[in-house]
């Protein structure tokens, strides 16, 4: 009697111990998948971080001319961007260029990191710099962020980039 009570407790252990795994395993997902819902819905944003969300673009003059390039600056809850350069009234045999990356923005300083650019693409020249790592880090201070307003500036000595809000 007393190995058939020992067995007994022994798999009743086995059993608990299992569903506690079991229960500990679900939980962690599902404290994971709530987590990753938040972080889509932006509740952990911070004012600045909403406000940066959203499609921004350079003023361009009217008419627009020839060839003209209108770069759009994506920015997604996730942390991930997009800079696109459409062609505006484009010549025969130009094309749209893009990149993608992930954001962040650490005290006002907005941290965009991307794959290497690449060499063919007119604004992956003018972007690279000579000496920068095989991935592409840019850090820019925001020097004023509104609504409708977004300007950026790399160095203290370099041009404010100025961006307004996109709407089509």
């Amino acid at each position: 009697m007393s190995d058939d009570t020992n067995s007994q407790h022994s798999a009743d252990r086995t059993n608990t111990v299992r569903r506690r795994v079991v229960l500990l395993t679900l939980s962690i997902v599902a404290i994971g998948i709530l987590y990753l819902g938040l972080r889509r819905s932006g509740v952990f944003l911070n004012q600045a971080e909403r406000s940066l969300l959203g499609t921004w673009t350079i003023p361009l003059p009217e008419p627009v001319p020839p060839n003209t390039v209108r770069t759009l600056y994506q920015f997604d809850l996730a942390g991930r961007f997009t800079i696109q350069s459409l062609l505006v009234n484009p010549i025969p045999g130009a094309t749209d260029q893009s990149r993608a990356g992930s954001w962040q923005l650490q005290e006002g300083v907005l941290l965009m990191e991307s794959s290497a650019p690449d060499p063919r693409y007119f604004l992956d020249r003018l972007l690279r710099q000579p000496g920068r790592p095989s991935r592409d880090s840019r850090r820019m201070t925001i020097v004023e962020l509104t609504e409708n307003t977004l300007r950026l500036q790399e160095s203290p000595d370099s041009v404010i980039l100025n961006l307004v809000r996109h709407s089509e």
